[in-house]
């Protein structure tokens, strides 16, 4: 199965397979001014997570507000006439206050190879792709949400009410930091649903870090699967990197798309 560019733009990171264990899987219970810090997060309480919704929206709002920088990334084995082989995907994204402007870029190493970058505002998006070695393809299409942007697409099918409080870390110059953890694959959890050549999803665990004001600092989650009767592995990893304005320029190659 090859990768072409068409499937390449429209790819999203959210498939998956992998696995090195997620640091700091479980804990040893919550004092009572820590399990009133964590009731603090929207969407938190009782020591789990009860409303994913209400932390998403407050993730949204609160980094579409300010800008935001994020990394995506996400390693497994994929199938296609009837071979397997491994797949790597990285994506980089920067967005400017208030969702004026954003860029991001996504590498993905597999069959075929292949990078897109993108910039776009409130109005457009431009796409710049390669794929296989070949020349550069463009595209004009509608420009992300803020949503999309600030991950909620990826995250609202990865967060459940079996992620449990496990840790609060006190910050006296920032909004205290919030640890919720899960091992084994939540049924929420809608990953690996529609891909018939996954089976036996197991070893499962996943961390999701956020602060009191409901930005998710990461999620990661790792696990073992069998894809056409061969164990792999599973490892997904998002992370905001930087809670403000990264400064996001119009490249010069928009003009070549047209813009």
């Amino acid at each position: 199965m090859r990768d072409g560019l068409a499937a390449v733009f429209l790819c999203a990171l959210v498939a998956g397979a992998g696995c090195s264990a997620v640091p700091g899987i479980g804990g040893d219970g919550l004092g009572g001014d820590e399990a009133s810090t964590a009731n603090e997060v929207p969407g938190v309480g009782n020591g789990t997570l009860e409303n994913e919704t209400a932390l998403l929206d407050a993730h949204v709002a609160a980094v579409t507000e300010t800008g935001f920088s994020q990394t995506i990334s996400v390693n497994f084995t994929d199938a296609g006439e009837g071979e397997t082989y491994p797949v790597s995907q990285r994506q980089r994204t920067g967005v400017a206050a208030g969702a004026t402007a954003y860029e991001y870029q996504t590498i993905r190493d597999a069959q075929v190879s292949s990078r897109i970058v993108a910039w776009g505002n409130e109005t457009v998006e431009y796409r710049r792709g390669e794929a296989g070695g070949g020349d550069p393809q463009y595209r004009r299409t509608d420009p992300q949400p803020p949503g999309e942007l600030a991950g909620r697409e990826v995250l609202e099918g990865r967060l459940s009410a079996d992620f449990e409080v496990v840790d609060v870390r006190k910050r006296p110059d920032a909004p205290d930091v919030v640890t919720l953890e899960v091992n084994g694959l939540p049924e929420d959890n809608d990953v690996f649903d529609g891909q018939d050549h996954v089976s036996n999803v197991r070893r499962f665990e996943a961390q999701l870090v956020v602060n009191v004001e409901g930005r998710v600092h990461s999620y990661a989650a790792v696990a073992v699967y069998d894809v056409e009767g061969e164990s792999a592995d599973y490892d997904y990893q998002f992370q905001m990197t930087g809670f403000e304005d990264p400064g996001v320029e119009r490249p010069d190659w928009v003009d070549e798309a047209g813009g």
